[in-house]
């Protein structure tokens, strides 16, 4: 469990920040919530990854990963807790422009 993870960095007063990383954008809101709850006061980032998935049949990718879906997404990253919020696989600067204007409105 991700609290168990967490808590491994409790005691290190060298570590200022936990983060969540190249995860499916829908999963983020709950982890950073539970990171929260296992070490009250330190900074959570939320990073994940477009969302989209790869078939190899295909050689494709697969499902939605537009700028503003992942801007509305990084909306409830923030309001779960998250500090500091990117992108990570098969995200772009197009998508850190999107939640920066939406994080900023």
């Amino acid at each position: 469990p991700i609290e168990s993870l967490a808590a491994v960095f409790a005691s290190h007063s060298n570590v200022h920040a936990v983060g969540i990383n190249c995860t499916p954008p829908q999963f983020v809101p709950e982890l950073v919530r539970r990171v929260r709850m296992a070490i009250p006061g330190i900074a959570v980032l939320a990073y994940p990854n477009s969302g989209e998935t790869w078939h190899h049949e295909s050689a494709t990718w697969l499902g939605t990963a537009t700028p503003l879906d992942y801007a509305s997404a990084a909306k409830s990253w923030v309001e779960a807790g998250a500090k500091l919020v990117g992108g990570c696989c098969r995200t772009g600067p197009q998508h850190i422009k999107a939640m920066r204007a939406a994080l900023q409105e």
